[in-house]
């Protein structure tokens, strides 16, 4: 079975580029490729799509293999990159290494390609879920530190906010009833610390979720007409699209968190007439709920730094959102990807199916 390969191409020969190609699909992979011969191009190029590799002649004019480097380099991107050229030295072969380049080839010899990005392309995939591994981790301990803190707290600040509550709203009815504007806002403000602790508390690890076999189907469908009361006054839109997937371990009360959680985000992201869809689908071995918003997607330094407990762009924000999210996806084993471009960001709540053997 063929299998697909993006790769973006740096050469300024079309004579070449037919050779490289026809020795790529000798090799029976399916391509998807562009070519480009200048800084310009490139830019594009690597703004605009995904590739699993950069294959660039070492001598171009004006813009050569080095540049092209350079520039993946300064982008900070993770993509295996092979110099070619007519005529390697040892010399060049060794400037290109230490620049970044992943291996050189000689034009003569493109025998050597085949293995050369069979090999970079596993290594990549590697270092890319070490990194993964490694960002999930630490998450995690974060989300564990801040579960024990507000285990630990969260009883000796809710008594006295709740007597503090009480007397306000006494006040406000009886003796101070012509302040009760200002007696009002201050028991929401109460109220909004107590729904961030609540918040708190579901975030920790510690915390044991009673987990049954369920469609996460019906629980979208449930909690659809809150989903579309988000909406009203807004002019933007929701769609739901559930697809046939089978039952899976879930807490729903959380499940209908995450889901509320992760609506809410996108419908601010969005612009008036924006739609953002939800949808549902198996693959493989997972049950996959989709949450897809037409906002103008993250830069990557906040997609960085997403659930991090108290990290927020919102002006009233708790940045305890995306962590509860994440706290909760971590409880039931099911982890969340991420998708995001200039046209919109989607949410992917991935559950395994296999995780026990449904009895009965």
């Amino acid at each position: 079975m063929a299998k697909d390969l993006r790769v973006l191409i740096v050469e300024d020969s079309e004579d070449d580029t037919l050779l490289l190609l026809r020795e790529l699909r000798k090799n029976d992979y399916n391509l998807f490729y562009q070519q480009v011969a200048t800084r310009q191009e490139m830019l594009t190029a690597l703004e605009e799509s995904k590739w699993d590799i950069v294959i660039a002649d070492y001598v171009m004019p004006g813009f050569g293999g080095m540049e092209a480097l350079k520039l993946v380099k300064e982008k900070d991107m993770d993509i295996p990159f092979i110099v070619l050229s007519g005529n390697i030295t040892e010399s060049t072969a060794v400037e290109a290494m230490k620049a970044g380049a992943h291996d050189y080839i000689v034009k003569g010899n493109l025998a050597r390609l085949f293995p050369a990005i069979e090999r970079e392309i596993r290594e990549a995939e590697g270092r890319r879920h070490r990194k993964k591994l490694e960002k999930e981790m630490v998450r995690l301990d974060q989300l564990n530190l801040i579960g024990q803190m507000a285990a630990g707290i969260s009883h000796e600040i809710r008594n006295p906010l709740t007597i503090v509550r009480g007397f306000l709203k006494m006040l406000a009815d009886k003796e101070c009833a012509k302040y009760r504007e200002y007696f009002e806002t201050m028991i929401e403000e109460i109220d909004r610390t107590n729904d961030i602790i609540s918040e708190f508390l579901s975030i920790g690890r510690n915390h044991t979720s009673q987990l049954n076999w369920h469609d996460l189907n019906p629980i979208i469908e449930n909690i659809a007409p809150l989903l579309r009361a988000e909406t009203i006054g807004t002019n933007k839109s929701i769609e739901i699209k559930l697809g046939q997937i089978p039952q899976i371990l879930l807490n729903p009360a959380q499940i209908r968190q995450i889901i509320l959680n992760l609506t809410r985000n996108g419908l601010e992201a969005m612009p008036h007439g924006g739609c953002l869809t939800i949808s549902t689908f198996s693959s493989g071995d997972e049950v996959i709920l989709s949450v897809l918003d037409q906002g103008t997607g993250m830069s990557p330094e906040v997609l960085d730094k997403l659930g991090t407990p108290f990290f927020t762009t919102k002006e009233r924000g708790t940045g305890l959102g995306m962590a509860v999210c994440y706290g909760i996806a971590a409880q039931h084993h099911a982890t969340i990807d991420i998708e995001t471009s200039p046209n919109g960001t989607t949410f992917l709540l991935k559950f395994k199916t296999n995780l026990l053997e449904k009895s009965g």
